[in-house]
């Protein structure tokens, strides 16, 4: 389980740095500029839409995946595995006081 916990974490730390790099800085828009120059220029800046909204969303289908990955261990280490222990010592301490027949 801390194998899957640290790499899970470590994908969704370099999920968030790829979409960062993939975001292009946001750039002052000039008064002079129209809304036709001001769309070139995004566009530019921005080249393949399809190809940069296809690695968004590799990106967060990775970055959901590990996240629910970190949710089973959180619960699995917090819930299932607490009650777990909680069940077998009072299955021992009732066996244990139980009175022979």
């Amino acid at each position: 389980m801390a194998t899957d916990y640290s790499a899970s974490q470590q994908v969704i730390d370099m999920t968030s740095d790829r979409i960062g790099e993939l975001n292009p800085p946001a750039v002052a828009a000039s008064e002079g500029q129209g809304v036709l120059e001001r769309m070139k220029g995004w566009w530019s800046q921005n080249g393949d839409v399809k190809l940069r909204f296809e690695y968004l969303k590799h990106a967060a289908e990775q970055a959901t995946e590990n996240i629910i990955k970190l949710i089973v261990i959180f619960l699995l280490q917090t819930l299932v595995m607490p009650l777990l222990l909680l069940w077998v010592l009072y299955g021992v301490t009732r066996r244990a006081f139980q009175p022979e027949k």
